[in-house]
């Protein structure tokens, strides 16, 4: 495969090219997605708290050109820097389920950190290493990162029943300052959790996803709290009601998401053996106060829910459909396009987990699709062993014009997640890329593969997938560290 033509399509365009002085001290280069960013301030002198590996940044340059001595000659003229952005993932894994945080600093053999997180005592604080009173923490939902190493996040749990009784507290939703260097968060409740339809739970263990009655817009400033009508828009700082939107029981219509830009609000509902999700237009007032909504478009018969492309207003929407095509959907001109994908192996599964982009150089919409044939080996006998016949990540440039896929590179799965297949570990648990997702600012793509005990994040680069860090990852949200 001539990977000079995914470099074209996927490199992030620079002013220069930098010369690596040591291979042994510094990681790969990472593959951005889009074109250049506005400069951002120098990060603060601060170490990851749960990175493994200290990594050196932009170092201060004492060359020519540096005026301290009074000398006003700018000496020679540099290529800017290209400032790589570092991303933070917010996970919830183990059993009983905790959330834990991964830097996308950390190694690969590194760990994350668990944090704990829980009701605030008397003095309005949490003690982590007291007695804990909320368990079984799960589908954290960022909210925000106000500062390194900090972050605002929405998530479920289940306040500790006292007297021994475990897992017999009401499940509820929580909003929760937490700090990654103290591994603790300081917790609200918000409201009682709608439980998820048994008959859509079915659908989504079958794909590989997970399903929420509450969310977060994607910028932040909302939170979306599932009621036995539809949902509650609250102002994630404030926490004051902001409007609600009218859509049948949050039970039925589930995974909300809100895209700020254009008020484009979601849900996504069960159709027949599939789901289907609705676009709906929300008006809103100079304050936020959302005053009205509005029926756009609904894609019927998808594998998973329709993830909108980028945060910019009048962006698509995607998802795979029934027939394993890329559904699109624009939500300005309320149309929807099906890219069916070419040449993929007779024998096998078409993964539901896709990640969508929007290239930022020749605005080409992109996208990243799974494609899995494993087998059960019959030669392990009474244990459960598994057989890799092929599996691959492909990267399709989508002509919209033609309605066209066209492949741009095909990668494998990394040898990690191979070896852990083939292991016989995953026994009793799902054998499958689990999600493909691109990151907020869309310069990079990120997956959960099999691990361990777990799945774990891995990043896309040019020619591979290179493990972010080792620690146990069941479903991810991530934002950009400022």
């Amino acid at each position: 495969m001539n990977f000079k033509t995914f470099a074209a399509a996927l490199a992030f365009v620079v002013g220069g090219i930098f010369v690596v002085g040591s291979i042994g001290c510094s990681k790969a280069d990472d593959t951005f997605l889009t074109g250049p960013q506005k400069p951002s301030a120098p990060a603060p002198d601060t170490v990851d708290p749960d990175s493994t590996d200290s990594e050196d940044e932009n170092s201060a340059d004492t060359g020519p050109g540096n005026t301290s001595n009074g000398n006003t000659d700018p000496g020679p003229v540099r290529p800017p820097v290209t400032v790589k952005p570092d991303y933070r993932f917010f996970c919830d894994d183990g059993y009983p389920p905790y959330i834990s945080s991964v830097s996308s600093k950390a190694s690969s053999s590194g760990f994350g950190a668990g944090l704990r997180v829980g009701l605030a005592n008397s003095n309005g604080s949490f003690d982590p290493n007291g007695p804990a009173n909320l368990e079984e923490h799960r589908l954290p939902q960022l909210v925000s990162i106000p500062a390194f190493g900090k972050a605002r996040l929405l998530f479920s749990a289940k306040p500790v029943v006292g007297g021994g009784r475990v897992g017999l507290g009401l499940r509820n939703v929580y909003v929760a300052d937490t700090d990654v260097s103290t591994r603790s968060g300081v917790a609200k409740k918000i409201a009682r959790e709608i439980d998820v339809d048994p008959s859509l739970q079915v659908v989504a263990s079958r794909e590989g996803y997970g399903l929420r009655t509450f969310g977060v817009s994607d910028q932040g400033k909302y939170l979306l709290i599932g009621t036995v009508d539809g949902y509650q828009l609250m102002d994630a700082v404030t926490l004051q009601p902001m409007g609600s939107v009218k859509v049948g029981a949050a039970s039925r219509n589930v995974n909300p998401s809100l895209r700020e830009s254009d008020m484009i609000f979601s849900v996504t509902r069960l159709d027949g053996s599939f789901v289907q999700t609705t676009l709906f237009s929300l008006t809103a007032g100079s304050s936020g106060q959302v005053r009205s909504s509005k029926t756009l478009e609904t894609a019927r018969s998808l594998r998973r829910p329709l993830i909108a492309v980028s945060p910019v207003s009048g962006e698509s929407f995607a998802a795979i459909d029934s027939k394993n095509k890329i559904r699109v959907v624009s939500s300005g001109a309320v149309r929807a396009s099906s890219f069916e994908v070419q040449n993929l192996p007779k024998k096998g599964m078409f993964s539901s987990a896709a990640a969508f982009w929007r290239d930022g150089v020749t605005g080409t919409l992109m996208a990243a699709v799974g494609f899995e044939n494993i087998e059960r080996d019959p030669t392990s006998g009474v244990s459960l062993r598994y057989k890799i016949v092929q599996v691959f990540v492909r990267v399709l440039s989508l002509d919209e014009s033609k309605v066209l896929a066209m492949t741009e590179t095909e990668l494998d799965y990394p040898l990690e997640a191979r070896r852990v297949i083939e292991s016989g570990v995953l026994a009793s648990r799902r054998v499958s890329l689990k999600d493909l997702r691109s990151s907020p600012d869309g310069r990079e793509v990120f997956a959960l593969f099999p691990g361990g005990l777990s799945s774990e994040i891995y990043r896309l680069k040019t020619n591979s997938f290179d493990r972010v860090s080792q620690y146990g990852c069941g479903e991810f949200s991530m934002g950009v560290e400022p």
